[in-house]
């Protein structure tokens, strides 16, 4: 899930027309941004959502709770003046390994989030409940990258990469060597 604020002018524009169609609209993180201007780059890979929850605010801005479902590759920007938020001419992505949801990684990178998970919440003196896991490997690494904690780079570098495979991998190696530290604290 994917909680946003759409407070500018041209993107509340876009969520009414998706609201008003049932739509979907493209989420790109920015490489660089100029809070003067409220422009930036983005990054060439990012992932259509479905608003699953939204309210409006008193002052027209909308708290919004998203689901993210294909990613895409960012060909080209439309800047046709049709509308004041921005577009795009996009590639959809696929991963490429097929990974079977029984493949002993993906366990292995399911093992490392639950003991993750589970001593973050004991430290923390917070109630554990089970992760719903995905059953799809492609689903599952997207899951952990999601709720990896950790800086937005490294969440898109793996929302950018087009392997199961290597995804899990990263993500099983980068919780292992969280829980070390963790099982101490703990």
């Amino acid at each position: 899930l994917l909680p946003l604020h759409v407070f500018e002018p041209r993107y509340r524009a876009m969520l009414e027309t998706v609201l008003h169609t049932g739509g979907t609209f493209g989420v790109l993180l920015c490489r660089t941004f100029d809070p003067a201007t409220l422009e930036g780059e983005p990054f060439e890979v990012g992932t259509t959502v479905e608003i699953e929850e939204f309210d409006r605010m008193d002052d027209g801005s909308y708290s919004v709770l998203a689901l993210g479902h294909r990613r895409f590759r960012l060909e080209s920007v439309l800047r046709d003046g049709e509308t004041p938020y921005l577009r795009g001419r996009v590639r959809w992505l696929e991963d490429e390994d097929g990974l079977q949801a029984d493949d002993p990684l993906a366990e292995q990178a399911k093992l490392m989030f639950y003991a993750a998970v589970r001593l973050s919440r004991k430290i923390l003196k917070k109630p554990f409940e089970e992760p719903g896991f995905p059953k799809d490997a492609a689903k599952l690494s997207f899951y952990i990258a999601q709720n990896l904690v950790g800086s937005l780079v490294l969440k898109q570098e793996l929302l950018a990469g087009t392997g199961t495979r290597a995804r899990l991998e990263r993500e099983r190696d980068i919780l292992a060597a969280a829980v070390k530290p963790l099982a101490a604290q703990a």
